[in-house]
C-alpha cells in the first residue's frame, strides 16, 4: 500500500519540480534582462554627460596589426559627433548611436559617419577595409572612462572624457602638429643619458617598433595634442611609459628621463630632394646606343612620387625617345626612394595589355626575376649620387629591372626568338646621376 503511495505522489513531485523550475528561470531571466537594459541605460546617461565629448585611442586591425587613430566624440540626444586625426579639424561628422543589448551591452554607430565608417568600410583593394570596428562591448564604465573591445576584430580601447575647457579643433591641430614635428620615423630610446636602443615611430602608419632591454615592441599609437600615446606601455627597468610628450626643443618625445630622440640617418634626403630629373647609370649590354633618364614629380600623398622613364635609343643622327610613365615610394624611415613590380601603361599602343614591371638580379649571363624585389636609392654624400642600397626588402637583393609586354589577355607576349616581349629592359641600374631639379 505504502508503495501504491510513493507511486502516485511521483507525478505530482514532478509537476510541482518543473513549475519551480519555470518559475525560477522566468524570474532568472527577467532580473538579468532588467540589469541589462538598466546598463544600458546608464551608459547612455554617462556618454552624454560630458559637455566636452570623449578622445577615443582607436585601433585598427586584428590584433592591433594597423595603425592607431585618434577620435573626438560627443553624445546627445542620440546622435554623435566625430572628428578624427584622419580627416582633421575641418571634418565632423554626425549620425546615430544606441547602447543596446547583444551579449552583453554594445555600444553602436548604425547610421553612417563620414570620420568612424571609413575606417571600417571595405574597399576595392581592402575588402576587410582597415580592419575597424563601428559596434563595441561595453566591459567596464567609471565617471571619467568607458573600456570598450571591438565587436568584430577585438581590440580593447577607451573612451575617457575630455576636460571641460577643451576645445575640439585646437586639440586636433595640436595632434596634427605633433604628427607633422616627426619629420622621420628614425629615434634614439635613452634613458638618462643612456641610449638603450634604436627604433622606428612611425607617423603615417602610427606604429611603433623598437627592441628595449630585450623586450621587442611592434604596436600602434595615437596622437595627443602634446605628444603620443601607446597601445600599450613600454616597461624600462620596471618603469612603465604609456605617454611620451613632444619637446620640439630637443627634438624628443620625453617621459621624465626616459626619451625618444629623433635623428636623422646619413643619406637621408627629403621628398622634395628628389623632384625633377636623373640620369640612370646602368650596364648597356645591347649594341643599341641608349640614354635613359626618370623624371619624378609629386604623386599621391606624401609616400609616392609619379615617375617617368625616357628610354631614348639613337640610330646614326637620328633618335626617338618613348616615355613610360611609373610609380616610385619614398621610404620615411631612410629618406630614399624605391622601385617595385608594378603595371606600366605602354604609351606605344604595341602591347594591348600593357606593360608588366618586374625587378631582376643579374649573375653573370643569368638574370632572375624578383616578383617582391625592391630598387632602393639613397643619396650618397661623397658622390653626390643616389646610389642603389640593398635595404634587407624583399626574397633577394635586385639590381636591374624590365618591361613585358603583355597581350589582351594579360599573358607575356613573346617575340621571334620566342622570348618575352621587352619593352624596355635596365640591367645594373646601379645609380641615378646629375640631378636637374623641377623648375
Amino acid at each position: 500500500m505504502k508503495k501504491l503511495h510513493i507511486y502516485l505522489l511521483l507525478p505530482l513531485l514532478s509537476l510541482l519540480l518543473n513549475a519551480c523550475l519555470k518559475d525560477n528561470t522566468e524570474a532568472f531571466s527577467t532580473s538579468t534582462a532588467l540589469r541589462l537594459d538598466e546598463a544600458a541605460k546608464q551608459s547612455k546617461e554617462l556618454l552624454e554627460s560630458s559637455e566636452t565629448g570623449w578622445i577615443l585611442n582607436y585601433y585598427t586591425g586584428r590584433d592591433y596589426s594597423n595603425a592607431g587613430r585618434t577620435l573626438l566624440l560627443k553624445f546627445k540626444d542620440g546622435k554623435a559627433t566625430i572628428m578624427g586625426d584622419l580627416t582633421g579639424p575641418e571634418v565632423t561628422s554626425k549620425s546615430d548611436y544606441d547602447v543596446v543589448k547583444d551579449q552583453g551591452i554594445v555600444l553602436t554607430f548604425n547610421t553612417n559617419n563620414e570620420v568612424l565608417h571609413s575606417l571600417t568600410q571595405a574597399a576595392l583593394r581592402e575588402p576587410e577595409g582597415k580592419q575597424g570596428d563601428y559596434e563595441f562591448l561595453i566591459l567596464k564604465q567609471t565617471q571619467d572612462s568607458i573600456y570598450l573591445r571591438g565587436k568584430r576584430w577585438h581590440n580593447n580601447m577607451v573612451l575617457t572624457k575630455l576636460p571641460k575647457d577643451t576645445k575640439w579643433e585646437e586639440y586636433m591641430t595640436g595632434a596634427l602638429t605633433v604628427k607633422e614635428s616627426l619629420a622621420v620615423n628614425t629615434f634614439k630610446f635613452i634613458l638618462g643619458n643612456d641610449t638603450i636602443a634604436d627604433g622606428t615611430i612611425d607617423p603615417t602608419s602610427t606604429r611603433l617598433n623598437a627592441e628595449i632591454k630585450g623586450i621587442t615592441y611592434d604596436m600602434p599609437f595615437t596622437f595627443t595634442n602634446k605628444g603620443i600615446h601607446l597601445q600599450r606601455p613600454l616597461v624600462v627597468n620596471g618603469v612603465s611609459y604609456s605617454d611620451l610628450t613632444w619637446n620640439a626643443e630637443t627634438n624628443a618625445l620625453e617621459n621624465g628621463d626616459f626619451k625618444a630622440a629623433l635623428f636623422i640617418p646619413k643619406g637621408f634626403k627629403p621628398i622634395d630632394f628628389w623632384y625633377g630629373t636623373w640620369t640612370v647609370a646602368f650596364t648597356n649590354t645591347t649594341r643599341v646606343r641608349m640614354n635613359i633618364t626618370l623624371t619624378l614629380k609629386p604623386g599621391d600623398g606624401k609616400q609616392y612620387l609619379n615617375g617617368t622613364l625616357d628610354v631614348t635609343v639613337r640610330n646614326g643622327r637620328q633618335s626617338s625617345t618613348t616615355h613610360y610613365p611609373m610609380t616610385l615610394g619614398y621610404n620615411v624611415a631612410n629618406g630614399g626612394i624605391y622601385l617595385g613590380a608594378q603595371s606600366v601603361t605602354d604609351p606605344t599602343g604595341k602591347f594591348a595589355g600593357g606593360i608588366r614591371l618586374l625587378p631582376l638580379v643579374i649573375n653573370g649571363n643569368k638574370a632572375d626575376l624578383v616578383d617582391d624585389g625592391v630598387l632602393t636609392y639613397i643619396w650618397n654624400e661623397d658622390t653626390e649620387t643616389a646610389v642603389l642600397t640593398d635595404t634587407g626588402e624583399g626574397s633577394r637583393p635586385v639590381d636591374s629591372f624590365v618591361g613585358f609586354g603583355l597581350g589582351d589577355n594579360l599573358q607575356l607576349i613573346l617575340d621571334e626568338h620566342n622570348d618575352p616581349a621587352r619593352a624596355f629592359y635596365v640591367p645594373k641600374a646601379v645609380e641615378l646621376r646629375n640631378h636637374k631639379p623641377l623648375n
